[in-house]
């Protein structure tokens, strides 16, 4: 029987937690993960601030032990994809901002991108460091505009600010994420859709979920070209990319207005619902009925929210 009453967590019951909330990704994305993660995440702020061992962050990972490594980084992935559902800002915040920030490198493509980099997220989560800074950076911004607007005193010029200086970091694909091998494709594949998707996000955190403003329309076609290049790999390479790509799989379904491109994609999400929440996604997708009321909102995060799924 795990003990969530511990005091302190150890990597083993960290490694333990990680292993549960991955048993509930493989069994449709729903269940107590929260409880879960918040092991996991206790284990990791320990580690990270342990300024006895490490001087910093990138210190800490870059240092740290293999098996601490990957708890953080496994972690990390999490974080970032939980806020899409909790709609609040990453446990992670400051220290994702802190390690994978663009505008501290020493190029718009920085220089931890590298897949061997300890720093890098490419084996965990499938795409650039620059794209987990940016969806950090998208809910982040979503959670600021929610409360602005609550307080009435939302500066619509700020948050065009605050996006454009967000997007200027992805705008862009990263070229030199040439495939030298079989194995680097179902990675690119990733990592261009998670790009092309979190243009959408943050155009979707600025202007509501409405599929006709033309911003929206426009991020929308350029994420699902991306997914069309992954449905038309290899299968392989394609299984391995859609099971990686959950969330840009959801928010291009949920923000298409071509019922054909939706259809073209659930399939694609059917083809690999053997194992994950690639089913539940779905069947969530087709409860929000879709082929009406164009002009309205889809209330896309609620649903994901309200059925607590994470989508990974």
């Amino acid at each position: 029987m795990f003990c969530f009453s511990k005091q302190q967590f150890g990597a083993d019951d960290a490694f333990c937690a990680l292993n549960v909330i991955s048993t509930f990704l493989f069994n449709g994305g729903q269940g107590d993960w929260e409880r879960w993660f918040r092991v996991a995440s206790s284990y990791c702020t320990r580690i990270l601030e342990d300024r006895d061992r490490f001087t910093s962050y990138r210190d800490a990972i870059t240092n740290c032990e293999d098996k601490e490594r990957f708890i953080i980084m496994t972690t990390f992935k999490f974080d970032i994809l939980a806020s899409v559902t909790t709609m609040e800002l990453p446990i992670f915040f400051e220290v994702i901002s802190e390690l994978y920030n663009p505008k501290n490198q020493s190029s718009l493509l920085g220089v931890f991108d590298n897949s061997t980099d300890a720093l890098s997220m490419l084996p965990i989560m499938g795409c650039e460091n620059r794209i987990v800074w940016a969806f950090a950076q998208i809910s982040s911004l979503y959670v600021w505009k929610q409360n602005q607007e609550k307080e009435g005193k939302l500066s619509i010029l700020e948050l065009h600010q605050r996006a454009n200086d967000i997007e200027s970091y992805i705008a862009t694909p990263r070229l030199s994420l040439v495939s030298s091998s079989q194995d680097d494709v179902p990675r690119l594949l990733t990592s261009e859709a998670f790009r092309t998707s979190a243009i959408l996000y943050l155009r979707t955190a600025v202007h509501g979920d409405f599929r006709l403003v033309p911003d929206i329309a426009e991020a929308v076609n350029r994420a699902i070209g991306s997914l069309e290049q992954i449905a038309s790999a290899p299968e392989k390479a394609r299984h391995a990319a859609v099971r990686s790509t959950v969330f840009p799989f959801v928010i291009c379904a949920a923000l298409t207005t071509k019922r054909v491109k939706r259809n073209s994609l659930l399939n694609t999400l059917n083809d690999g619902a053997e194992v994950g929440t690639c089913q539940g996604i779905v069947e969530l997708l087709k409860g929000l009925n879709l082929g009406t009321k164009k002009a309205k909102a889809v209330s896309w995060r609620t649903a994901i929210q309200r059925s607590k799924m994470l989508l990974v």
